[in-house]
């Protein structure tokens, strides 16, 4: 199947089928006890230039918008982290982001910016986890 161009998700997906029809439907796992599924090359994100983060911004025209692309881009949220923020989660006086439900109901993510000593956004940011 890779040899003809069938991407890796589509393998591993038939492979899980295979193995579910001989461990469980037809009693045979030892015919599939030496498959493996495929390795799936991971793509990191493109990275924005200076200039390009600059114009990605200029874009929003209202302050509440601004901030919140700046909030998103800032410390790496998703727009549902970003909606579901409320003021109670500032805390301004450690300069800390407080996002709760991000992965789990049980995890909550602090953000904490040190903007007076780095000049670069993107390492602006730390992440702790408790």
């Amino acid at each position: 199947m890779v040899n003809q161009g069938v991407s890796g998700i589509t393998v591993n997906a038939t492979l899980t089928a295979l193995k579910f029809l001989f461990q469980i439907t037809l009693d045979k796992p030892e015919v599939v006890v030496r498959v493996c599924p495929v390795t799936i090359a991971c793509k990191l994100p493109v990275e924005l230039s200076l200039e390009e983060t600059k114009r990605f911004m200029a874009c929003a025209t209202h302050p509440k918008f601004k901030a919140a692309l700046a909030v998103a881009y800032g410390a790496g949220l998703r727009v549902s982290d970003v909606v579901s923020l409320k003021v109670c989660d500032i805390d301004s006086k450690r300069m800390a982001l407080r996002v709760t439900e991000r992965l789990s109901p049980y995890s909550t993510l602090w953000f904490d910016s040190q903007l007076r000593s780095q000049k670069d956004p993107r390492e602006s940011t730390t992440i702790t986890e408790r």
